[in-house]
């Protein structure tokens, strides 16, 4: 469970905490979307129609409940001074409870009448970001004579295998260019990423006698296709 305090000091009161009085808290909530494992961050925004929760006091059960703006602000109002528990759920990034919801409870204490308390930002997190977003582009074959001087054919090419990972991920995916050359990876989340090729090293340097040929790019928000410069394979 996360908990952090926040202590207002205004004067002093008797009044016990209740949606009776003329005080307001009010606060925002921010979402950080990981992958499957929580391992990495793959983007962070607003929490829209969020549910927010208060609690009056030392009661059991909370008291009322709103939703979270476009923005992810929220508000409660009427309130008396008291001491008052607000919570958002967010997912276990441990991966260790059956019910993966775990509340984050921020404590606040309104000490006097026509109090404002600003929480700040609230942050949750989860696991299971939206990824439909994708890159597309064409493999271009060169085909030079023994000296590398003459093209002897050049065209689009079907049948190249073209390889994917997210930058600082060990996972490659792969893809198989069709009949004019294009291949396309789909269903990723915002990031940074590079695709590649193998093609014959015109230099021979490389002791297998192939090199890749590598081309990054980066995926800003979702519903986003990018489109990749030729990826050129010489032989």
């Amino acid at each position: 469970m996360l908990m952090y305090t926040v202590f207002f000091f205004n004067g002093c009161t008797d009044q016990g905490p209740g949606p009776y009085g003329d005080s307001v808290i009010i606060g925002k909530v921010q979402v950080e979307a990981y992958n499957d494992d929580f391992s990495q961050l793959l983007q962070t925004y607003d929490a829209m129609d969020q549910d927010v929760f208060i609690v009056y006091g030392d009661d059991v059960g909370y008291g009322n409940k709103v939703k979270t703006s476009y923005d992810g602000t929220f508000e409660f109002p009427y309130l008396s001074p008291g001491k008052y528990k607000i919570y958002v759920y967010s997912e276990d990034s441990s991966l260790s409870l059956v019910n993966d919801d775990i509340p984050v409870i921020v404590e606040v204490e309104i000490v006097a009448k026509r109090q404002f308390s600003d929480l700040g930002t609230i942050t949750i997190m989860n696991n299971n970001v939206e990824c439909n977003s994708g890159v597309k582009g064409k493999v271009f074959y060169i085909n030079f004579d023994a000296n590398w001087t003459d093209t002897l054919d050049a065209y689009y090419r079907s049948g190249e295998s073209v390889y994917m990972r997210r930058l600082g991920s060990s996972i490659d995916h792969n893809a198989i260019t069709i009949h004019d050359g294009s291949y396309e990876f789909g269903g990723l989340c915002p990031g940074n990423y590079e695709v590649w090729i193998y093609s014959q090293d015109s230099t021979n340097q490389s002791p297998s006698g192939e090199i890749p040929v590598i081309d990054t790019f980066s995926i800003v928000k979702n519903n986003e296709v990018v489109v990749l410069p030729d990826l050129v394979r010489i032989d």
